[in-house]
């Protein structure tokens, strides 16, 4: 365990830091951290809610829809508990027709989420979005 040495945030890291927390006996820290965790765990649920709205009368399925950023951090290719991922399998489960574009991720995300459809070109990441 490494206390007080800066890193970069890596996916998960809520859980795994609010289970540090309690170990230390820091029981309002792990709380914070908790509540972050269920924040993030709450995200993809917000996010259809949103994309429903924008859409008014119109249904989610066969909706194109664009998502930018497949990685859980910008400018890298890890998608370990991507929330782009995640909200673009949910999106597809609903029966939308999702495209997803990332500069530096789609080879990473194609071998780790491989049911959903990627391109390297920015421009036809757009080609018929209707949300994007």
């Amino acid at each position: 365990m490494t206390v007080g040495r800066q890193r970069a945030a890596r996916p998960g890291a809520p859980a795994a830091h609010s289970a540090v927390a309690r170990q230390l006996g820091a029981d309002s820290a792990a709380a914070l951290l908790r509540a972050a965790e269920e924040i993030n765990e709450n995200r993809i649920t917000v996010a259809l809610g949103l994309i429903t709205r924008a859409l008014g009368e119109r249904p989610i399925k066969d909706t194109r829809i664009t998502v930018w950023g497949a990685a859980f951090k910008p400018g890298t290719n890890d998608v370990r508990e991507s929330p782009a991922l995640a909200l673009s399998q949910a999106l597809q489960q609903a029966g939308a027709i999702v495209t997803i574009h990332d500069p530096q991720a789609v080879p990473t995300a194609m071998v780790r989420n491989p049911e959903l459809d990627y391109t390297d070109d920015l421009a036809a990441s757009l080609d018929g979005a209707e949300v994007g």
